[in-house]
């Protein structure tokens, strides 16, 4: 009787992350599995691809488990497959702007609060200073990683005057990077 030997696949896989300048979190897979003829990549945030090398841009904050199955029928004949799950590290989200002038009074509703914008933020705090070095505002709202603390542009119940406010930002991003920035808001009344 004739015996067959069948080649057994073996999977394996390796990725480059933050490759790309423009996109934050872009992850190409290497695809160093042997013997197989089919893949199917499970890329842990609900992605699931056929191709052989994927390219994916992932927008989380966290070690994500990426799985690959590989797998040959053997020209049909006999099904194996071979599975391999590894975690990847896509770059961290994290930003920390502040804007350099609001309007309490007027204009569009984004414009008329100060505040800073982000993502990724553990914790921080947020000072403004008149031009005397009086401490006039501060906070350290966060919701879900943005930082969420705005300011009416009031002081002690009334409107603080128009003018160059200084301001300093301290923190934590969730990737362990602290950051200390330090500006001027203008008011405009």
């Amino acid at each position: 009787g004739a015996f067959t030997a069948f080649e057994q696949p073996v999977a394996d896989f390796d990725f480059i992350a933050d490759e790309l300048d423009g996109p934050i979190g872009d992850v190409r897979f290497l695809n160093l599995s042997e013997n197989a003829t089919d893949f199917i990549w499970d890329l842990g945030d609900g992605t699931i691809t056929t191709e052989f090398e994927p390219m994916h841009e992932y927008g989380i904050n966290r070690d994500i488990l990426v799985q690959l199955i590989s797998s040959t029928t053997n020209e049909g004949r006999f099904f194996c497959s071979d599975t391999i799950a590894k975690p990847v590290q896509p770059e961290w989200i994290v930003s920390f702007e502040v804007p350099n002038a609001f309007s309490p009074d007027y204009g569009e509703p984004a414009v008329r609060e100060f505040g800073a914008v982000g993502s990724g933020v553990a914790e921080y705090s947020l000072r403004v200073y008149s031009p005397y070095g009086t401490l006039v505002w501060s906070t350290g709202e966060l919701e879900e990683g943005h930082p969420s603390g705005r300011w009416d542009g009031q002081y002690r119940d009334k409107a603080a005057p128009q003018g160059a406010y200084t301001w300093e930002a301290m923190g934590l991003f969730v990737s362990g990077e602290r950051f200390h920035k330090k500006g001027t808001v203008t008011i405009l009344r």
